[in-house]
């Protein structure tokens, strides 16, 4: 098929992980575009010097959980332990910008 042959296990967990990145994205762009009066880029970039911009990735996890327990209820194991492996890299990008 590809360059790259992995197993179904090992797409599904890139699935999820690709979802929760996706998901988390999503609705810190819903959340800029709805509360913000400034474009995207000018409110991210207060955000990061100003310091809250984990804050917003933190309140972006709520979409993360969603996305999880659809994969639950669908029995794609696989998918949701991606987008908890998505929501600890957050978790982790969120620390390092606390330090920063």
């Amino acid at each position: 098929m590809g360059f790259i042959k992995i197993n179904e296990d090992r797409r599904d967990l890139i699935i999820g992980f690709l979802a929760g990145l996706l998901a988390n994205a999503l609705a810190i762009l819903a959340y800029v575009l709805i509360f913000s009066k400034f474009s995207v880029r000018i409110t991210l970039l207060d955000a990061f010097y100003k310091g809250y911009l984990g804050k917003l990735i933190a309140l972006g996890g709520a979409l993360d959980l969603l996305v999880f327990f659809i994969f639950l209820n669908r029995n794609k194991n696989e998918s949701a332990r991606g987008v908890l492996i998505a929501s600890t890299v957050l978790a982790f990008v969120i620390l390092l910008l606390q330090f920063t």
